[in-house]
């Protein structure tokens, strides 16, 4: 709230926000597994003992293996995961108080107490009812079709491909198609899923209407019925996009106000509930500067731990959720020497080394393994610089102290082949 002194009048100006704007003066980094987007969401909002929710979903939404928030505040990241899976909000208000509602499709949304609204735009005298005055229709060329593609190791021949098509309006006789050859979906029914979603946000503003109204309980993500307008057409269902509300009153400052009436109006973004649900547009994902280091982690007591593809579990340093153990992360695969058909190299990092981590794409829910480090604790199998000329392939027993090592010296005059 901020104060002007002027005349001697005080101006004020006051802002008033909802409660999810506090999401955004709150971020974190964190790993969640094995969870919906859905209750990722509700997680954060009662973490935050914030905003009275409901969740009014006609879609399966499909538990994520791996989902990272990374150096993003809480607000982005829940906008990214709802709109990834189709999912927008809008406010429901009461005398109660306000409910924040969350929905995968427009037809689920809430229609207005008043809600059969006249359009008239030639109102004359003092009109106490409430109308639109003005009101616009534009139609626009836009994105017909969208292809995606995606790879998953455990298919590795099947590209994961999903194409979309939607009905062209008449001013389309082309095929726009958007390509992405890389979905981030990791199965075939959230392959289908994304692709409409996706597909559904490009294409919002293809038929979108807009305009002027003195309705002031025209809220967003509201439905009401327009009537009549002289094009037949536009006489429809429509949700609410999203609403401007301006009034003045400028006989509040007495004698400075002037000879001016109290007015109220709003402009508005509408969608026709006809067709597809309306989606909200896509946000950017972040993105990994480079690798990152991590220490391997396993069950209490297991030196070696890693599933039937040789992945392992590890534990990021940045991670707050994670307890050192085989829940800190989802299973990682390992870069290997050599990886044929039940031929090449295996060596399976063991709880406790470090590990350097990669993320495909850049992708935080995409790591991958490529490499080893030692430090002041894990330490070479033998002392540096001293032994330099040395090149060896020490393992070691497991839950022992013996070892396995293949071994070569390579100081001139000393040259050997060690095995044991």
């Amino acid at each position: 709230m901020a104060q002007d002194v002027s005349g001697g009048w005080a101006y004020y100006s006051l802002t008033i926000r909802p409660e999810l704007y506090r999401l955004t003066l709150t971020s974190d980094a964190r790993i969640f597994q094995q969870k919906t987007v859905p209750d990722i969401v509700a997680k954060i909002l009662n973490d935050k003992g914030m905003v009275q929710h409901e969740f009014r979903l006609n879609d399966n939404h499909l538990a994520r293996e791996y989902c990272v928030q990374y150096q993003e505040n809480d607000f982005d990241f829940i906008n990214r995961l709802l709109a990834e899976e189709g999912i927008f909000y809008f406010w429901e208000h009461t005398q109660a108080g306000s409910k924040l509602i969350l929905t995968d499709h427009s037809q689920l949304g809430t229609r207005l107490k008043s809600s059969d609204i006249k359009y008239n735009n030639t109102p004359s005298g003092a009109v106490k009812t409430q109308f639109i005055k003005q009101f616009s229709w534009k139609e626009t060329v836009g994105s017909t079709d969208l292809k995606q593609r995606d790879y998953c190791f455990t298919n590795p021949r099947y590209n994961q491909e999903h194409t979309l098509y939607q009905e062209r309006q008449g001013g389309e006789p082309n095929v726009y198609e958007q390509y992405a050859p890389y979905g981030r979906y990791k199965d075939g029914d959230s392959g289908k899923r994304f692709t409409q979603y996706q597909l559904e946000s490009a294409r919002n503003k293809v038929s979108e209407g807009s305009g002027i109204s003195n309705a002031q309980h025209l809220s967003a993500g509201h439905h009401f019925s327009l009537t009549d307008h002289p094009t037949d057409a536009r006489n429809v269902d429509y949700q609410v996009v999203y609403v401007t509300h301006e009034g003045t009153q400028p006989q509040a400052l007495e004698e400075q106000g002037g000879q001016g009436h109290t007015e109220y109006r709003n402009t508005f973004s509408l969608y026709p509930l006809d067709t597809n649900s309306w989606r909200a547009d896509a946000l950017d994902k972040p993105r990994m500067d480079g690798p990152q280091v991590a220490h391997v982690v396993g069950p209490k007591g297991e030196e070696i731990y890693c599933d039937e593809h040789g992945r392992v579990k590890v534990q990021f340093p940045w991670d707050l959720l994670g307890e050192h153990n085989e829940h800190s992360s989802c299973w990682i695969r390992v870069s290997q020497g050599w990886a044929g058909t039940a031929w090449g190299s295996m060596s399976i990092p063991r709880v406790g080394q470090e590990v350097i981590v990669d993320f495909l794409e850049g992708d935080p829910d995409q790591p991958v393994i490529t490499g080893r480090t030692y430090h002041s604790v894990n330490v070479p199998p033998y002392e540096l610089p001293a032994n330099k000329t040395r090149m060896t392939i020490r393992s070691k027993t497991h839950k022992g102290d013996g070892f396995n090592e293949l071994r070569f010296e390579d100081e001139k005059g000393q040259e050997e082949i060690f095995v044991q």
